[in-house]
This record gives C-alpha cells, structure tokens and sequence, in this order.
C-alpha cells in the first residue's frame, strides 16, 4: 500500500455539480454565481493539490470548455473527452423537463470527467468515453468511461 504504483494505491474521487450561473439568478446575480462556481472549482482543484494524490472529478461542471473556469481546471486536470472523446461529446440538455420524456439533442458540454494524469504517482488515463444517449431522469446525459492507471514512468 505504501507503493504509488501499487493498484491498491488511494485514488480520491469527486462526484460534483457546480452551481449553474442560472440558479439563484435573482438573489445572487449572475456575477455572484460565477464568482461562486469559481469558488467551488477552486476548493476541488485546492483540495486535490493540498492532498497531492492521484483524483479523478467527475459530474456536472456547468460550464464549457471556453470559459475562464474550463481553462484553470484544465492548467492542473487532464480532460479525458480531450485525451480520449470523439466527436463533441454534448450531455445538455437531454429533455428540457425531466420529468417528461421530450428528449432534445444536447448541444453543450457541461459535464466532465477529469484527471491528474501523472501528477501524483501513477498516471491516469481515460482509454474510452462517451456519452450515454436516452432519457435518464435528468436533464443531462451521463458519462461513461473507461480509465486505467498505469506504473510511474511507463
């Protein structure tokens, strides 16, 4: 257990779902709610680098790969529909109700699956991704991947 490379070596594991910057819109403002999302992507990416083991965070992120919170996940994480997607890999929105079966074609990328990659030990790979097309009960569509750790230095 002692040894990174070991496959029982810790791996911590992050279930998210940053705020959207449409919740509270009324209360907070949309400023306020960005500066919130920032915060909670800043308390994972503070968290992974203050335990400086290897972490996987994954959910809804609620954000797209051009903003400025995308960017500063990424200087740390690896992005694994990045390092192993195909196609634009959409999730939202599903159904614009989900407690209704309308299915709408996705037409954003809110939700990841992201990694430290070689940071911490061993590295972390997503070998595959994809995103699970049909109603699932969410307005999201969910991801499903397939990683693999691999022994420092191979």
């Amino acid at each position: 257990p002692n040894n990174p490379d070991s496959p029982s070596a810790p791996l911590d594991v992050y279930c998210v779902q940053f705020i959207s910057p449409t919740n509270e819109v009324r209360r907070e403002g949309p400023t306020g709610l960005l500066r919130l999302r920032e915060r909670q992507i800043g308390w994972v990416l503070g968290e992974i680098a203050r335990r400086q083991t290897p972490a996987l965070v994954a959910g809804d992120w609620n954000t797209t790969e051009g903003s400025d919170a995308y960017l500063r996940a990424t200087d740390s994480l690896v992005d694994g529909w990045r390092e192993a997607g195909r196609g634009p890999g959409w999730s939202w929105p599903v159904s614009l109700n989900p407690f209704v079966d309308l299915v709408s074609p996705p037409l954003l990328r809110l939700d990841y699956i992201m990694h430290t990659g070689s940071r911490f030990g061993p590295e972390l790979r997503v070998e595959r991704i994809g995103v699970i097309d049909g109603p699932m009960g969410s307005d999201h569509a969910p991801l499903l991947a397939r990683l693999t750790r691999h022994p420092t230095g191979r």
